[in-house]
């Protein structure tokens, strides 16, 4: 099962952090076609494996996301 989890920050440097975060070691491997950035909203959505999720909820937390939402995904 998948989640798609959006996150808001203050700044399109915080989004980019995130990316890098995600898919560098912390996750290694993890899809960068999974994520994808909205740079005007400063929002980032990235289509996770519920296995995966409270990574990903981590690494939002860590950086600062005023706002996080999920949705269940359906291809």
């Amino acid at each position: 099962m998948f989640k798609t989890l959006t996150a808001t920050f203050e700044s399109a440097e915080a989004l980019k952090n995130v990316k890098a975060e995600i898919v560098s070691a912390d996750i290694a491997g993890f899809p960068q076609e999974k994520i994808f950035i909205d740079k005007d909203k400063k929002e980032i959505k990235v289509i996770t494996p519920t296995a995966i999720e409270a990574q990903i909820r981590e690494i939002f937390q860590d950086h600062d996301a005023k706002n996080v939402t999920e949705r269940e995904w359906k291809e």
